[in-house]
């Protein structure tokens, strides 16, 4: 969960509650005021994914029991635009299964998306 600093613990309580789900959410704070533009937006978006890949993700699963195969990242506002940039990574790098993005900022650097969106896709070979 991105944006830990604004709390949704009350959210993924009535989750686990009511779909009676074994969760764990890993909370990941902003940083540095105006650190949420840098890591959530490209050019730094694909960074750090990068980081969630090779660095955050191995060490969460040394340290808790994570179901790699059921994998959640959840976004709000421009936490929600880096889930966009993180669909995009799922058609050559899978790292998560499922996403959540709330109240996203897709207006945002929205036509550098939608490129990266259109050159990844076209890239893929059709079925």
């Amino acid at each position: 969960m991105t944006d830990a600093q604004w709390s949704s613990d009350q959210r993924f309580a009535r989750i686990k509650e009511t779909k009676k789900l074994d969760i764990i959410v890993v909370g990941i704070t902003q940083g540095p005021e105006g650190q949420r533009t840098t890591d959530f937006l490209y050019p730094g978006s694909s960074h750090h994914l990068e980081f969630f890949a090779q660095e955050f993700m191995p060490l969460v699963e040394s340290q808790y029991r994570i179901d790699a195969s059921s994998r959640t990242l959840y976004g709000h506002s421009y936490g929600g635009v880096l889930i966009r940039h993180a669909l995009i990574n799922e058609v050559t790098k899978p790292l998560f299964q499922n996403f959540i993005s709330s109240d996203s900022s897709f207006m945002v650097v929205n036509s550098t998306y939608r490129q990266l969106e259109t050159d990844t896709y076209t890239k893929q070979p059709s079925e």
